[in-house]
């Protein structure tokens, strides 16, 4: 197997990982708002997983967009 259908791969798990990783950060949002977390009260748990939810999205995007590229890459050199 060569280094580009590794990393397609690997990138297709990791995909499914974050996607795995929203529905869990979804789900704790529930769980705080239901818990009586909201503006004013107690927003740390909330800002804190709203930081790490921004960061994990701009790492996946950029990790996606740069497989995209090196797909399209190797199409054109064919």
């Amino acid at each position: 197997m060569d280094y580009l259908k590794v990393l397609i791969t690997v990138t297709k798990y990791f995909n499914v990982a974050y996607a795995g990783a929203m529905v869990g950060f979804l789900a704790w949002f529930i769980w705080l708002i239901a818990n009586g977390y909201h503006y004013g009260a107690g927003m740390n748990p909330i800002l804190a997983a709203a930081t790490v939810i921004s960061v994990l999205t701009v790492v996946f995007a950029a990790l996606n967009i740069y497989v995209d590229e090196l797909v399209k890459g190797a199409r054109h050199s064919r």
